[in-house]
């Protein structure tokens, strides 16, 4: 058992400020709720991002594919078929001229098949343009130097064709035709030159757009990949942080509360924050401390009331001994009594005798004033002690009832923290078997204070029967004093009437057995007090094992 602790101290409100205002202290005085909120806000914004960055990419990518078919439907496929057409043309070119045109009408299909291919071209180079206009940037190489220089030369080698070359496959003059063919060839081959080299140009952009897609894709692959790992670890540390913050105030409060189960009050717990755990470890703090001083109120009261219990026993022995010695007396008054009455027969032997039987009387008489005067002081005295016993009683019956209050206190608590273990789920489960333990605990307790309060009642029922007891032997001692009263009176009616021997006789007699009968009922009182000094013992007794009992349940507990 330790010295007395300073006084329980309160548990700070949820708004206090304790704790200072970095970001950590303000992290570790959050709710539990908060903390997991914390922690799925983390996740939910880590995820944002990825996804952010994810939609990004993709927009990003999509946007190259559609610029890459774009590239391949509206330019590549079209700059294509100007190639195909640009072939058909020559191909009816020799056509026509390795098969000789033999009438009007041959000529006039002739020449609506080549007018046809020269449409489909130009429509074709059109649609190649305008592909590289909707593209923009990604196609600013293209219809450039070398697309004009097709342009240019290909209508050179449409006048040289449509002028000399078609006249002369037309007339069947072959020779005009292979003139007039090596003639625009230099045109033709600067054409084809140039729309190879634009083609060229076209594969290129489409390679370039191909490997851009590539590397924006991998890009943001990395940055996602990269973006996701940074977060998951920030994630990671709040959820380490929130663990181990959480893991050492349960750990603090689970420490208070197997020392609490072992009867140990001096832990504490320490708790300084404002979180759930924090004010719990708080209060289970005040609570130990208000216990811990109701126990050395309890001891010191299981002290007083055994002190208490001891002197009543020993005023309750000099009582005893008082009626003891009181019944002595009265015997040996009766028996004078006794002496007189058979004394009575023998006036003869003179006045003397009278007077020393008197004298006799007259020490008896005293004697039992005496001890009637004792008995009333021991009576008195026991009445005292009794009624001190009441107030002991009463002290001990409110320091049960605070045991009981701070018992049902804890038994709440104990409730309180078992229904927020089965919040915590299975994290919780060590902490709800202790919070059962303590509240196990409390109902011993309580039932141990019921079992104490039973017995203080039962005391306080028997100091009021033995006040009641000593009352009467107040009022006996009372009557003995006025039967010594009496017998004073008689004695001096006996020597102012010795002379009158003969008629005194008879009143001697009188109050002679006045005498007897007085000492029998004060013999019988002084019985009966003694029976009832006996109970009174006994209950004292009983009082006294009460007390032992209870100071040593409190020293189960270190306080």
């Amino acid at each position: 058992m330790s010295p007395s602790a300073p006084l329980a101290t309160a548990v700070p409100p949820a708004g206090s400020s304790r704790g200072g205002k970095s970001p950590v202290a303000l992290f570790r005085n959050a709710g539990i709720r908060a903390k997991i909120m914390s922690i799925v806000t983390a996740l939910a914004v880590v995820a944002l991002v990825v996804a952010i960055v994810s939609i990004y990419a993709m927009q990003q990518i999509a946007g190259d594919a559609r610029a890459l078919t774009s590239l391949q439907n509206d330019v590549s496929f079209n700059i294509g078929a100007v190639h195909q057409e640009e072939l058909k043309s020559r191909m009816l070119i020799g056509t026509a001229a390795a098969m000789p045109l033999a009438t009007d009408q041959e000529v006039a299909d002739w020449q609506a098949k080549m007018a046809a291919t020269d449409g489909d071209l130009d429509a074709d180079a059109a649609a190649y343009e305008a592909g590289i206009a909707e593209l923009g940037d990604i196609t600013a190489t293209l219809g450039g130097a070398d697309w004009a220089a097709f342009t240019s030369a290909w209508a050179d080698w449409k006048n040289e064709r449509d002028t000399a070359m078609l006249p002369a496959a037309a007339s069947g003059d072959r020779a005009a035709f292979q003139a007039a063919y090596d003639a625009a060839s230099a045109h033709l081959n600067d054409a084809i030159d140039a729309l190879e080299a634009e083609e060229t140009l076209v594969a290129d952009a489409s390679s370039a757009l191909s490997a851009k897609a590539a590397s924006e894709a991998t890009f943001y692959t990395t940055l996602a990949i990269v973006v996701l790992a940074l977060g998951l670890a920030l994630v990671l540390s709040i959820a380490l942080f929130a663990a181990g913050t959480i893991r050492t105030q349960v750990r603090d409060v689970h420490k208070v509360a197997e020392a609490l189960a072992k009867g140990d009050l001096t832990v504490t717990s320490g708790a300084v924050t404002r979180d759930e755990l924090g004010r719990m470890g708080q209060a289970l703090d005040a609570a130990t401390l208000a216990l811990r001083q109701t126990m050395e109120s309890v001891a010191e009261s299981a002290t007083q009331v055994a002190g208490a219990s001891e002197e009543l026993s020993a005023s309750n022995r000099q009582v005893t001994a008082g009626a003891e010695e009181m019944t002595a007396q009265a015997d040996k008054v009766s028996g004078a009594a006794d002496e007189v009455s058979r004394n009575l027969g023998d006036v003869s032997k003179g006045s003397d005798e009278m007077t020393a039987s008197i004298r006799e009387i007259a020490h008896s008489a005293s004697e039992a004033a005496r001890v009637a005067a004792q008995a009333a002081t021991a009576a008195d005295a026991a009445n005292s002690q009794i009624g001190r016993l009441g107030v002991s009683s009463q002290e001990i019956g409110n320091v049960v009832k605070v045991i009981t209050s701070i018992a049902d206190q804890t038994n709440l608590l104990a409730l309180n923290a078992t229904i927020e273990a089965a919040r915590a789920g299975e994290a919780g489960r060590g902490f709800a078997v202790v919070a059962g333990e303590v509240g196990e605990l409390a109902r011993e307790t309580s039932r141990a204070t019921e079992d104490i309060s039973n017995r203080v009642r039962a005391i306080q029922a028997d100091a009021e029967g033995a006040v009641a007891a000593i009352e009467e032997i107040g009022q006996i001692v009372e009557r003995i004093n006025e039967f010594q009263s009496t017998i004073a009176s008689a004695i001096e009616e006996q020597t102012a009437t010795t002379n009158e021997m003969g008629r005194g006789v008879s009143d001697a007699a009188s109050s002679s057995h006045d005498i007897a009968t007085n000492i029998s009922g004060v013999a019988q009182s002084a019985s009966t007090s003694a029976a009832v000094l006996s109970e009174m013992h006994a209950a004292v007794v009983e009082l006294a094992q009460l007390a032992q009992r209870m100071h040593d349940k409190v020293e189960t507990f270190t306080y």
